[in-house]
């Protein structure tokens, strides 16, 4: 018997429509008990992993289709993100192919703050991430990767959930801001990041990019998720429970 091929599209959603289907089975007027929190806690936190996951199936899409490749070499690029747990070690995407077109992508999924700025927690992911996307290791969780990254072009996508303050957003995130003494050291070295952080100007110039030193951010949109959660539907990745 063949072992079952892990597919972390299905497992996530399925493990979200395994919880709404037991809200809508449980009692409405069930006292809320710790238990409850707890799943709901687990819930949000797997909710967040199947945005990202959908972010980076969309980011991969989106760079395919701007090299150019054929529908074999997508699907393979596809089941590799696909085959990686959530949460593993290593980039969200990472392309190599024969001609030398060597690309690595962070993917994040973040919402303003009360609708109006990213959080100190937010920017410092960012910057963590040109941090690993540049090899400058170890950060603060002594953290290290084996990729020599400086023959990758690099790229952050974030998902435009921003809209009209989309741009204030990212030229948020590449400021410069002077350090002042009593700021820790890490987060000195964290903002020493904003200066290798660059826009791309569309994604039709990727193909042409030979930048290794910089970082790039790129965006894609709400709408290109969607699209990309019907193909999982359309597909069968996700069943109802």
């Amino acid at each position: 018997m063949k072992n079952e091929i892990y597919t972390r599209s299905q497992d996530l959603i399925q493990r979200y429509l395994k919880f709404i289907k037991t809200v809508r089975e449980g009692n409405e007027s069930q006292y809320i008990t710790i238990e409850r929190l707890l799943e709901l806690k687990a819930v949000l936190a797997n909710i967040h992993n199947v945005l990202t996951l959908i972010a980076t199936l969309a980011a991969t899409k989106k760079i395919t289709d701007s090299l150019g490749y054929n529908e074999q070499e997508k699907k393979k690029f596809i089941e590799k993100i696909e085959e990686k747990k959530a949460n593993s070690n290593g980039f969200d995407i990472e392309i190599e192919d024969s001609t030398g077109m060597n690309i690595l992508v962070e993917v994040k999924c973040n919402m303003l703050i009360h609708g109006k700025k990213l959080g100190a927690q937010q920017m410092k992911g960012i910057l963590n991430d040109v941090r690993k996307l540049r090899n400058e290791f170890p950060d603060e969780n002594g953290k290290k990767i084996t990729i020599d990254t400086s023959k990758y072009i690099k790229l952050i996508v974030i998902v435009d959930t921003f809209h009209e303050k989309l741009n204030n957003v990212i030229e948020t995130i590449k400021k410069e801001v002077k350090h002042k003494a009593p700021t820790k050291t890490d987060w000195k070295h964290q903002m020493t990041m904003k200066k290798y952080i660059k826009t791309l100007d569309s994604w039709s110039s990727l193909k042409k990019l030979t930048d290794f030193e910089n970082v790039y951010l790129a965006t894609i949109s709400i709408e290109e998720m969607e699209e990309v959660l019907n193909s999982l539907t359309r597909e069968g990745n996700i069943m109802d429970c």
